[in-house]
């Protein structure tokens, strides 16, 4: 129960992660190269 809840918050992390830290990266390069 307990890891079947980890896995659950381990995948919601995953895909709420992966897409911030690729729009944080791309925001970056944007404003670094652009500002």
């Amino acid at each position: 129960m307990i890891e079947h809840r980890n896995g659950i918050l381990i995948a919601v992390a995953l895909m709420v992660g992966v897409p911030a830290i690729t729009l944080i990266a791309t925001l970056h390069q944007m404003f670094g190269t652009g500002g």
